[in-house]
């Protein structure tokens, strides 16, 4: 991941970019289920209890662009 702001908040957490997104999911109560078939990463996604995102996180991460990738739920025929 190369968002400025997502580095940025990574850094001041000493996180990867990954755990602030998963973080960032967590903390508004989504189920996420990571998966990578690298073993750091597996741990990595572990990781996640021992820190919180702040208000200023959240408010920066919420500001940041949406991008939907795929179908649209609300639209979707099944």
């Amino acid at each position: 991941m190369t968002n400025s702001t997502v580095l940025k908040i990574a850094e001041k957490h000493q996180k990867s970019p990954g755990q602030i997104c998963l973080k960032l999911a967590i903390q508004q109560n989504i189920v996420v289920i990571p998966k990578s078939t690298h073993n750091e990463r597996i741990i990595a996604n572990s990781e996640l209890d021992d820190f919180m995102l702040d208000d200023e996180d959240m408010a920066a991460l919420f500001a940041l662009p949406q991008v939907r990738l795929g179908a649209d739920p609300n639209n979707f025929n099944f």
